[in-house]
């Protein structure tokens, strides 16, 4: 067999202290195993760090998967960065109001973590679709621009944005999105909208 051939299946899991590999060479039909320390402050090192302390000729890589508990492991601990969310007018408090995740739905006295994202650093956009999946008022791009300047002047650089339209795809799909990336992205860089 060619030893140029790209072969190799590399499955990487980035945790919170370690970063496990798993690599399979279908040439050779053996597994290598190994385990390293993850890097919080820039995961990508861990990654690479495991590839090289494992000897794994990375020009050889067919496959590479990569999963993370990272994100998991913040929201359980509280451990975010300060974030903020862009969404439907009218929907600002639905992480406050968290229906879905009480474990008692009856228990209406019971301390709650706080929401992940603080209400001041939540924001509405005013844009509707109607039940027919009519654009009644399509998104304000002058109010996505006041935001962005908010969030900036705030520091924020997590964003999450949720557009509530259960049929209609034009504001949340569409051209509009497609601009309002865009702009996030220009007011962002190096950030993943």
């Amino acid at each position: 067999m060619n030893d140029n051939i790209m072969d190799l299946r590399v499955g990487i899991d980035v945790g919170g202290t370690f970063t496990d590999i798993i690599v399979y060479d279908p040439a050779k039909q053996n597994f290598i195993y190994y385990k390293t320390f993850t890097t919080p402050a820039d995961p990508s090192i861990g990654i690479m760090n495991a590839l090289i302390e494992s000897a794994t000729e990375i020009s050889k890589i067919k496959l590479l998967i990569v999963s993370t508990t990272i994100v998991t492991n913040a929201i359980v601990t509280g451990n975010l960065p300060e974030g903020a969310l862009i969404t439907t007018k009218g929907f600002r408090d639905v992480l406050e109001i968290r229906r879905g995740t009480r474990e008692d739905i009856w228990d209406h006295y019971k301390d709650v973590a706080p929401p992940p994202i603080k209400r001041r650093n939540r924001f509405e956009v005013n844009e509707r679709v109607n039940y027919g999946g009519k654009v009644v008022e399509p998104i304000n791009l002058n109010n996505v621009k006041r935001i962005i300047s908010i969030v900036k002047k705030r520091g924020i650089k997590s964003i999450a944005v949720v557009l509530y339209q259960f049929i209609h795809e034009s504001s949340a799909r569409g051209t509009n999105k497609k601009s309002n990336r865009r702009r996030i992205s220009r007011s962002f860089c190096n950030s993943l909208i």
